[in-house]
């Protein structure tokens, strides 16, 4: 996950757009704070 969130090529940043929901699953909390800081930007 960590490394689709990095990776500005890869479908999360064409796909979601501002004010999407994305529901992380808590198997993935080491990239909520990643995830995070994506959106707020």
């Amino acid at each position: 996950m960590n490394d689709m969130l990095n990776n500005v090529d890869s479908a999360f940043h064409w796909f979601y757009r501002s004010g999407d929901v994305f529901i992380l699953d808590r198997g993935f909390r080491d990239s909520a704070r990643n995830a995070s800081n994506k959106v707020s930007k």
